[in-house]
């Protein structure tokens, strides 16, 4: 989680949202315990209170990076820095270098 901590540093102001996701029974105040002792300043939510059911999580810790779209373009354990700062482009602008019209543009 460290290195999660440290993604999170780097992109919080850039556009790109975190959290993380408890799915051991937590309860919340028991997740800003372990957040305040660790000092992690990223949202945990825990599993029960979240909207992520529809999403595969057959191991922990997972990582999604889910598009403005709410599109999963990446779901794994590993490798996600390396893959948010090669796609940080495709994540704010999704259009981008593709011949789509989009909203009111001519």
């Amino acid at each position: 989680m460290p290195h999660f901590q440290k993604t999170f540093e780097a992109y919080k102001d850039k556009g790109v949202s975190f959290f993380a996701v408890e799915g051991d029974g937590l309860t919340k105040y028991e997740n800003q315990a372990f957040a305040g002792e660790w000092g992690y300043t990223f949202p945990i939510v825990t599993l029960a209170d979240s909207k992520l059911s529809g999403y595969d999580m057959v191991t922990m810790p997972i990582v999604f990076v889910i598009n403005s779209f709410g599109r999963v373009v990446f779901q794994g354990n590993g490798d996600y820095e390396k893959y948010i700062e090669s796609s940080l482009e495709d994540l704010k602008y999704p259009y981008l270098g593709k011949d789509e019209v989009v909203g009111d543009a001519e």
